[in-house]
């Protein structure tokens, strides 16, 4: 990607420049005509939709430099293939479009099975497409940063394959110029492929890049690529051998502030020995890629044919088992095998959404996080909390997280049984009295059965005989009288930890049920007991440090979530956990790192399980924070789709439409949450959608009912100084000062000082005409202090100083986002808040409303169907 702000090349993974930090995520480009009609480039492709009436859209893959890349369904052929709809400001001019074309041409000559199929250029609704071979697995960067680096064994393997694919397009000419790992894409068997030939050329047109230009990625571009010379043959082996140290080390070879300080490195600074960094690495290797990275292109191998030779021989130094690739649980680009008329086609999870509605409801049917109510003809089960029967304390946490890892094994091994979330059991075992017992009467167990609408209860327990794991499991039936329907034994065979035993305890259920246990990847959290317990003390140490800001509790909530990696590689939420912890510390440091490294650890989540509710959150609230609002939506949409009746994700729902200026759509998630919810739980989403709710009645211009939710809230949290403010604020709106300012004095009493409080208090003296109280309250309150606009911009219109009232208001507009991350000034609170009245004649203000007017009713539109 060229950086907009400074002209400098990035890697098309970033977000943000390297060398300038300026975004790289652009709006429409002046470049092109805006009189021009194309598709919205910035909203995505719905699911389910058709493209050019031919290319149902399965899922999203990914964006770049070019544009953004699709999984579709072609009708026409009805096979899988990928489809790039090509950013409008490239496409805009006919000549760089004919160079596409001829690059496709040429590239469709290459057949082999290391490299990915260009199929056609084409157009359709004014946008520029491309199509192209689906290739199944993850991309070669996404591995390298997921498992580290490769060993030697695993890297020559990957290299053969490289190379032999670049062997056959360099036969016939034809250089990629662009060859790094994200253009790399490695399914479950290790087999490669390499992506994007003949694309990479296309953008060196003269106009485009401005002649004598660098062309690539800087961290994996020649010296020659780096001067702006054309690249030929030996330059793709030059980034072979940059791809191959990364793959033995696990680091880039090269690393700097700028794309132009890296892109220096590889014209003059020699490569350091791969061996001195991974003494693993054989000597033969280590000169094989030394020689790769020759800064003369006359020194370097002058063929991709003598490099594979060369890979030949040293892979015969390795035992066989060295090159085998870890089997990975179904990620978003996992595939499973399908007939499909005469040939076998890929046709992925996702894939079943767009071929066939019944096939939609099955398939939601297992991977739905919360409960449904479910047909006549279909069980469905409540599992309670275990009880522990060891004697050791260190183990009651499986209590919980045994319940916690089998509903999601029984969900994945049956799509013909609803299993209610453990969220929202406890919210029943609350509401019941019954959350701390872990034996159950029979009255007990009708009474939860019958609150939960479910006709199977699981109770269980576990004990350790001679240090042996034991599940005890007891199924009941509701419906006839607490009838057994089943009951058994899970011993551990050999060296079983607990978490283990869920497995075979689902199947053991399933049978019982008369439900086959289908083979499907089980997408349980994790089965080590000593991962799922440093996953609880990483989350204890991420809500430490978001009440903290310790650097301490930081260290030690990431240190946690490794550790837990580090057990189990495949464990998506404690990827998830990492995403969550980077998330809270951006929110303090607003470093664009913190932010993409936040982005990496939510996208590894999500590579592991498209499926946790948790991962798609977080994608959500990290597009919205790079102000990708379109691309958060869609996870958000997902989220909800997976968890409906989830707490947590309802109530981060309710926040990105608050976010976004939607209260009156936020107030029904928050709703969501609070119904769902537990409110005496930790965390607790409950808590907060109180408040939150609070704000959006508020907004609404209905305050009563923001009386009442800020009122629970403080009931939630008595001794908490916000709820009492807030509690304050609503009760200011309601014009009930006398019992806002008991409020206010009993903050005053602990925190004399909290600038929230002056504020708050200003706001009564403003109402009462006490201008001059009011303005000594909020003196030497900092205009850049957005979060207290709301009750700086009503003090201000109260006392009738409209001037600094509006300048408040279009700081907050203009600069809201950019510092407390929140839509300040929606229309709605503009409409409705009657303190505002004094300056609701004045010109500016008018023009205020109808623009915020506009942008309410464009988010409306493009947000209002979830």
């Amino acid at each position: 990607m060229k950086c907009p702000k400074c002209a400098s090349e990035n890697p098309d993974s970033s977000q943000f420049c390297s060398n300038c930090g300026a975004s790289l995520i652009q709006g429409k480009s002046p470049s092109f005509s805006e009189t021009m009609t194309f598709v919205d480039y910035d909203q995505d492709l719905e699911r389910g939709s058709v493209f050019a009436d031919r290319y149902e859209v399965i899922e999203m893959l990914g964006s770049g430099g070019m544009g953004k890349v699709y999984k579709v369904y072609d009708k026409k052929i009805k096979e899988i293939v990928a489809l790039k709809l090509i950013r409008p400001e490239l496409a805009a001019k006919p000549r760089t479009l004919e160079r596409f074309r001829e690059e496709i041409r040429l590239a469709r000559k290459i057949i082999h099975k290391n490299i990915c199929r260009m199929y056609d250029l084409n157009e359709a609704q004014k946008t520029s497409y491309i199509t192209m071979e689906y290739v199944p697995g993850e991309d070669l960067k996404s591995m390298i940063r997921m498992m580290g680096r490769l060993s030697p064994g695993q890297a020559v393997f990957i290299g053969k394959q490289v190379c032999a694919g670049l062997a056959e397009a360099h036969k016939l000419g034809i250089v990629h110029r662009d060859l790094k790992p994200r253009n790399i894409m490695v399914d479950r068997e290790g087999n490669a492929r390499i992506m994007d030939f003949g694309l990479a050329r296309s953008l060196e047109e003269k106009g485009m890049t401005g002649g004598r230009v660098m062309v690539g990625t800087a961290d994996y571009m020649s010296p020659e690529q780096a001067e702006g010379q054309s690249a030929d043959t030996r330059s793709d082996i030059y980034s072979l051998g940059v791809m191959l140290f990364e793959m033995v080390t696990g680091r880039l070879l090269f690393e700097g502030e700028s794309a132009l300080s890296i892109a220096l490195k590889h014209k003059t600074e020699p490569p350091p020995d791969p061996k001195k960094i991974n003494a693993d690495i054989p000597e033969a290797l280590s000169r094989l890629i030394l020689k790769c990275l020759e800064k003369s292109k006359e020194k370097r191998y002058q063929s991709a044919e003598a490099v594979f030779a060369e890979l030949s021989e040293i892979e015969k130094e390795f035992p066989s088992e060295d090159r085998i690739f870890p089997q990975k649980k179904a990620s978003v680009f996992t595939a499973i095998t399908r007939p499909f008329g005469r040939k076998k086609v890929l046709i992925p999870v996702f894939s079943i959404l767009a071929l066939a509605i019944l096939a939609f409801i099955s398939w939601r049917a297992f991977i739905n996080k919360d409960f449904i109510p479910s047909p006549p003809d279909k069980p469905s089960l409540a599992v309670l909390r275990f009880k522990d029967n060891t004697g050791e304390d260190s183990l009651g946490y499986l209590k919980q997280a045994l319940p916690d890892n089998l509903i999601p094994v029984l969900r994945r091994f049956s799509a013909n049984l609803t299993v209610l979330s453990s969220d929202y059991v406890l919210t029943i075992l609350r509401n019941m009295g019954l959350e701390k017992e872990s034996a159950y009467s029979s009255r007990d167990l009708e009474a939860i059965a019958a609150r939960a609408k479910v006709r199977y209860i699981l109770v269980g327990s576990y004990l350790k005989p001679a240090d042996k794991p034991r599940i005890i499991y007891e199924l009941k039936d509701a419906r006839q009288g607490l009838h057994d329907a089943g009951q058994g034994i899970i011993d551990s065979q050999g060296a079983e930890e607990f978490l283990q035993l869920t497995e075979r305890l689902a199947k053991e259920i399933l049978a019982d049920l008369n439900l086959p246990a289908e083979a499907r990847d089980s997408g349980i959290p994790t089965l080590s007991d000593v991962a799922y317990e440093y996953y609880m003390n990483g989350r204890s140490s991420e809500r430490k440090y978001k009440d903290s800001q310790e650097d301490g509790d930081f260290k030690e909530s990431i240190e946690w979530y490794n550790k837990a990696i580090q057990r189990d590689p495949r464990f998506a939420q404690a990827y998830w956990g990492l995403g969550d912890t980077y998330q809270a510390l951006y929110v303090y440091t607003k470093k664009p790192e913190d932010l993409e490294r936040t982005l990496i650890y939510y996208e590894q989540a999500y590579n592991i399980d498209p499926n946790l509710a948790g991962s798609n959150i977080g994608l959500g609230w990290a597009h919205y924070l790079k102000g990708e609002n379109g691309i958060a939506y869609q996870y958000f949409k997902k989220a909800h789709e997976l968890a409906p009746k989830d707490p947590s994700v309802n109530y981060n729902i309710g926040s990105f439409f608050r976010s976004i200026g939607l209260p009156g759509k936020a107030i029904k998630y928050y709703s969501s949450a609070i119904d769902f919810g537990d409110p005496l739980g930790d965390p607790n989403p409950t808590q907060m959608s109180y408040h939150l709710r609070a704000l959006c009645y508020e907004d609404m211009g209905k305050i009563k009912q923001a009386v009442e939710d800020s009122k629970k809230m403080l009931d939630l949290q008595p001794d908490s100084p916000k709820a009492k403010l807030y509690y304050a604020r609503a009760l200011i709106m309601a014009k009930n000062f006398q019992e806002a300012e008991k409020e206010i004095s009993s903050v005053e009493k602990v925190s004399p000082d909290l600038p929230q409080a002056k504020y708050t208090r200003a706001f009564i003296a403003a109402y009462k005409g006490e201008k001059e109280k009011a303005l000594k309250l909020i003196e030497g309150a900092e205009k850049d202090s957005y979060t207290y606009t709301y009750l700086l911009s009503r003090v201000f219109a109260v006392l009738g100083m409209k001037d600094e009232a509006l300048e408040f208001i279009k700081l907050g507009i203009e600069r809201g986002f950019q510092e407390v991350r929140d839509y300040l000034y929606a229309y709605p609170f503009l409409a409705n808040c009657y303190y505002l009245n004094p300056i609701r004649d004045d010109p500016r203000f008018i023009q205020i409303l109808r623009q915020q007017k506009k942008k309410y009713d464009d988010n409306m539109k493009k947000y209002g169907d979830l």
